[in-house]
């Protein structure tokens, strides 16, 4: 299978990169990590991108942040044979008017290796996380 013949190892290291290109400001070298074709559902986008031009675009605003940053907070992997979905947790932070700003953020993330031994984000769906009290408004709302 797909993971076994690379290692979670790799795939840290993939998602290590995407944050480390993230930091550095360029959405140039941000929508080159992500396939001719890719998509992204950003975490601050009104619509889906689809393409490097469009996801481009989308970073071209968010990294506008100052001081932007990421950790991975959790990851879990699924196999599915010719590529590996990266599901989990990851927090930004930033500076805005004199201090520290956090968000925690939900992500999925499908990863391939390109010809070069490189890996690609096919696909990359990224949510605020909740704060618990709107979840609970929501369940209230639903009554579940």
């Amino acid at each position: 299978m797909f993971m076994a013949f690379l290692g979670e190892t790799v795939i840290k290291e993939a998602l290590d990169k995407w944050l480390k290109t993230v930091s550095k400001g360029s959405s140039k070298d941000v929508s080159s990590l992500y396939s001719k074709d890719g998509i992204l559902v950003g975490t601050v986008a009104q619509k889906l991108k689809r393409g490097r031009g469009n996801i481009k675009s989308y970073f071209d605003h968010f990294l506008k942040k100052e001081n932007l940053s990421g950790e991975i907070d959790t990851m879990e992997v699924q196999d599915i044979g010719c590529a590996v979905i990266v599901s989990g947790f990851y927090t930004f932070f930033w500076d805005e008017d004199g201090s520290k700003k956090a968000t925690k953020a939900r992500y999925t993330i499908v990863l391939r290796k390109r010809g070069d031994g490189t890996m690609e984000i096919l696909h990359h769906h990224s949510s605020v996380q909740p704060e618990i009290t709107e979840v609970m408004d929501i369940i209230d709302i639903f009554e579940f």
